[in-house]
Parts: structure tokens; sequence; C-alpha cells
């Protein structure tokens, strides 16, 4: 789905408990493992089976878990893919399959950098972390077209939020009475009072007079004024006792 996480920003000090929980998690959802279970959805049909499969072959990140596929299944197994940049193929577009690239950083200044060089305006944002300041400075660095903390995709499962995206992931929210004011015109309309007419005079008398005044001050001759110049080119006249510079 549009909302579905494009890849993971994982401090290099979490990084073997972050692989750790989603092997434990994968053994719990498909403890007979994933092609076998009737609850992991097949790729839809061949084309994206490609598509999708030629994103893996041409990553240059490490598959750290699955990268199992299955033509005849159309199967792609849950994979999970080390990478060590942005450029990488996994990131050139959104990837709705399952695919889940992550990159290692080593503080979340990096981690914003990082972000805003793949895209500044994502249709998404989530941040894990229970550090108010952090939480803060995530959310200050970046813009996207919603975010979640501690959590995915609850900012757009709430039917009474706003939803919508910002930039490159679109424009305007809609759902409740954020659908009404998106295709609401607010029309500005100026009612001016009888009395203001004086008031108006008197400004356009004002401005008339001023402007009557510069224009005759630009129409005076122009007056030449003496150029100094420079000492070095200045001629030296000696008299017995006293120089003069003329």
């Amino acid at each position: 789905m549009c909302l579905s996480p494009d890849y993971a920003l994982v401090p290099a000090r979490l990084e073997a408990e972050f692989l750790k929980n989603f092997q434990a998690a994968l053994q719990e959802f498909f403890p007979e493992g994933t092609q076998k279970s009737k609850d992991l959805t097949r790729i839809v049909n061949a084309r994206h089976f490609h598509r999708i499969k030629k994103l893996l072959d041409n990553t240059k990140g490490k598959i750290m878990i699955g990268g199992t596929t299955d033509e005849s299944d159309l199967f792609i197994d849950i994979t999970i893919v080390k990478i060590d940049s942005e450029d990488d193929a996994l990131l050139s577009e959104e990837i709705f399959g399952p695919i889940f690239p992550y990159m290692v950083v080593d503080d979340v200044n990096e981690a914003i950098r990082f972000a805003n060089r793949v895209s500044d305006t994502p249709l998404a944002l989530y941040a894990f972390t229970n550090d108010k300041k952090e939480q803060k400075q995530i959310l200050d660095n970046t813009r996207s077209g919603g975010a979640s903390v501690n959590d995915s995709i609850w900012h757009g499962a709430l039917a009474e939020l706003p939803f919508g995206g910002v930039g490159e992931s679109g424009s305007g929210n809609y759902r409740g009475k954020a659908s009404f004011d998106a295709f609401t015109h607010r029309r500005t309309t100026v009612v001016q009072p009888k009395w203001m007419e004086k008031l108006i005079a008197v400004s356009i008398t004002s401005h008339s007079l001023v402007f009557g005044v510069f224009a005759q001050i630009q129409s005076c001759p122009a007056v030449t004024l003496p150029t100094l110049l420079p000492s070095e080119n200045r001629s030296v006249q000696k008299t017995p006792g006293k120089e003069t510079e003329l």
C-alpha cells in the first residue's frame, strides 16, 4: 500500500537487535515458512513479479533475510536488504512488494540528512524513539504528508484526521471536513462604507501633492559639482617654503 515504509534507517548499535526481532516476527507469523503460508499473498501478476525481482537483482546491497523467488508461484519471500547508498536500485521507486531495504546510520542527524536526500516530501514518515527531543528534531527537520511516532500507518488509518501529501507526494487533504474544505473556494469580498470616500480622497490628494513636489525637483536644472581627483593625480605647485596641492 502507499503508506508502507519504503526503507528503514537503523542506528548502528541497534542493527543486530533489529534483524533479530525481524526474524523472530517472521517465525511467529509463519512458523512453517512463508511460501507454505496461505496468509502471505503472492505478487499480483507476472509483470510485477519481474519488476520487483529486477529491483532485487540490481541492488548493490546485501540480503540479510529471505531472498527466495519462485516465478511459477509468483512468490517473492519477505526480504530484508542492507544497503549503503541512497542511489541503490531499491530506492529508485516505490517497491510495492515484500522487499524491505535498510540503511545503517550513526545518529539521528545522519538519518535526517539521508531521508531528505532520498525524498524531502514523502507521503508518510515514521519515527521510532522515546526521546522527546529526538522526536521534535525529526519532525522539525523533515517534511511529509503525514507522520506517526512509534507506530506506522496510524495517522492514515484514523478516518477523522485529514490525509494527504505534500510536494512530490501530493497536495491538500481529504476526509471529513478536510474534504469539504478541499472543494470549497474562499471568496475574498470587501464592502467599502460610504464615509471612506473622504479618507480615500485625502489619501489620493496627499499622494498627488507629494508626487508634484517630486516632479518639480526632477525638473530642476542639473548642478555640476567639482570632482576631487585622487591625491596621486593632483599637481603640486611649489613656492619658496610652501607646497600647495591642486
